[in-house]
This record gives C-alpha cells, structure tokens and sequence, in this order.
C-alpha cells in the first residue's frame, strides 16, 4: 500500500501544494512550523477521515481560508488503486451555502460518511505525541486499540458506535431514575443493546492484543539488543477471561444487574468496555507509573511496529507508517533497526529536522524540504 501523490489546498499552513511519492521512502526536511507534520495529517486523514493531531476539523483550515481540500492517490496491490478526497469547510461558511463541513469522496464518488472511507487505506502513525500511550490516561490507550482495530476491521467502529450509543442512552437514563422521574424497569432494554455490542468490542479488543502483544514483545527485544523485555496486556473491565460472545454478553448483564443501585446512585454505567485498558510492563516495571521516557518511547515505538506488521498480515499488503520526528531521540544504531523492522515493502514517510547517517543510508529516497508552507 502506498501514497502516489497528495494534493492540497488551504490545508494547514499550505496555501497549495502537490506532492510525489514515487519511492518507498520520503524524508521531508525543515525546522519546526514550517509544515513537515501537516503532510503526514494530510495523508492521515485521508486514510481516517479524522487528523491524528485534533478532533477539530476546522484546525485543518488554513488560517484566513474558508476551505481545505486534500486529495490522494493510493496504490494497492490486493484491491488496486483508489483516490480519496477531502473538503474541510468552515461552519459559518458551510451553514451559509448550505453544505456539511466535512465532504467526504472516493474515487471521486462523493460518501456518506467515514464508515464508507475508512479500511479503504491503511495507516500507521507514530508521533512524539505517543509517549502518552505509555504514561497518560487508559482512554487514548483505548483510542489507540479502536484506531488500530478499526483500520482493519471496520465493523468493530459500528459495534464501538452502538455500543457508545447505549451507553449514553443508559446514563441519561440512570440520571432519571435517580431523580424519581423514570422506572428502573425501562433499564434491560438499553442493558441488552450495550451488552451485546459491548461483548462484540471487548473480543475485538482482546483478539488483537493478543496478536500485538507477541508482535511488539519480539520487536522490543530487537530494538533494544535484548536487554528489556516488553509485556502488553489486555485489562478488560468485564471479566479476566475471555468467553464466546453469548457467554460474555451474558456476564455484562450480570454485572449490570448487580450493580444497578450504585449506576443509578452515580447516574453512570460502571462495567463495560468503556474503562478498558492496556497494561505495558518492562520487565516488571509498570511503564506508566515507573518507566523513564526512553523505556517510554521505545515502547511504545515498538507498539506502533507490531500494529504496522498485524495490519500486513490481516490486510495482506503493508500499510503506509508514517514517523513524525520520532528518530531524533533514538542513535543510529536504534534507528537502522526501525527501517529493518519496517521492511523493505512497508511506505515510509518520515519527517526531521536534519538528515542522520540512518536515513543517508535508507537507498532509495525522496527528499522534500520544507519552509513556510512550501515542500520543494
């Protein structure tokens, strides 16, 4: 899988911009704000429909402009090519000509939504922001696991989508409840509806940790000589063993039932796959609690890896892995063994500040420099 080309206008800092890719591997070069990340979001959100940096499409907008558009053509060897579009539209300015803010098409063929856009290309993202994979909140390790999971298996966002539903037509009913103003037998309906997509996420969930976890372990190893050893856990807040899907629904309602009178207390569902996590240990280091941040981000490096090669193996072609600056902390030697693990097949578009002896040596290579907004 590949990017071929990318086009775009009013995008971030980019007034107009076209880019080539005819190489597996694209360094783009130039001191900080001057644009390098904004091409990787662009191809980001082409593949997504979402930019890996802000929930807030409007961002994306060049700063003056009333629209963004971005455009790419892809390359895939299973299905074959296909192009992805993307107009950004303003709110003020969408409300006034009567259109959505967000105009989605592929093959020039204008969609519905991001369900219709979404497993059409695959990407892989590592940011600096990552770090907080290891170190932050259990909800952007569950972000992660439903980015991943639905980059490849796009049925597991309409379970997470039902599921989230449920959940929220529960809460609010809880709240009426709680006030005297429902009766808690309006409660098993919307129970069953978040059990059964619930269930649904948590083997997802479950099943590809379960690959990654494997994955990233031997990757760790490699990038660090064998000195640490990475474990990846799934921590499911319904239960510490996996069932069949009728069985695990069955344990959702259970704990439901038997935690009716704290949910309508707090006015909040308690158990589901909504305060999930993961646990990563070095050696038995907890790494959100006790880690240093090199044992942080050669982790969570080695996460985005492993997520890398089982999306090439459910996909049957490697996805695009886009590294925002992420090889300026680590020495050459560490960095050479990124490229190895990423294989000669995998897209690489990579962004720096300076060029290392590590990319010199890549072999073939397009090189952009970047400066205010222009990629030459």
């Amino acid at each position: 899988m590949q990017v071929t080309s990318l086009s775009l206008q009013d995008f971030r800092v980019y007034r107009e911009a076209r880019l080539e890719f005819p190489a597996r591997t694209t360094v783009i070069v130039g001191d900080n704000a001057q644009g390098k990340t904004s091409v990787l979001e662009a191809v980001c959100a082409l593949a997504r429909t979402k930019s890996h940096r802000t929930n807030r499409d409007e961002e994306l907008i060049r700063w003056g402009a009333d629209q963004a558009v971005a455009g790419g053509e892809f390359a895939r060897s299973v299905r074959g090519p296909v192009s992805l579009r993307m107009v950004l539209t303003a709110p003020e300015a969408a409300q006034f000509l009567g259109q959505p803010p967000k105009q989605l098409a592929v093959n020039d063929q204008p969609v519905k939504g991001p369900r219709e856009v979404i497993g059409e290309v695959a990407v892989v993202v590592f940011s600096p922001d990552d770090l907080a994979l290891a170190k932050g909140e259990p909800s952007l390790r569950r972000r992660f696991l439903n980015i991943a999971i639905g980059g490849i298996q796009p049925a597991h966002l309409a379970d997470l989508q039902q599921c989230t539903r449920a959940m929220k037509q529960r809460g609010e009913l809880l709240s009426l409840i709680a006030a005297g103003e429902a009766s808690p037998e309006q409660l098993p309906s919307w129970d069953r509806q978040f059990a059964r997509h619930g269930a649904q996420v948590v083997l997802a969930r479950a099943g590809y940790v379960a690959e990654l976890s494997q994955v990233a372990a031997r990757i760790h190893r490699d990038l660090t000589g064998g000195a640490e050893e990475l474990r990846v856990a799934y921590r499911s807040n319904v239960t510490d063993k996996m069932s069949a899907l009728p069985a695990l629904e069955g344990i959702i309602l259970e704990r439901l039932e038997a935690r009716r009178s704290q949910e309508i207390a707090l006015r909040r569902t308690m158990t589901g796959p909504h305060r999930d996590d993961l646990l990563l240990e070095v050696g038995d280091t907890d790494l959100r609690r006790f880690g240093s941040q090199g044992q942080q981000r050669t982790a969570v490096l080695a996460m985005r890896l492993a997520e890398a090669e089982v999306a090439r193996e459910r996909l049957g072609e490697s996805p695009i892995v886009l590294l925002d600056d992420c090889l300026s902390e680590l020495d050459e030697s560490r960095a050479g063994r990124v490229f190895e693990q990423a294989g000669d097949q995998t897209q690489l578009i990579i962004t720096t500040t300076h060029l290392t002896e590590a990319l010199r040596d890549r072999g073939e290579t397009v090189l952009y420099r970047v400066h205010a907004g222009e990629a030459a």
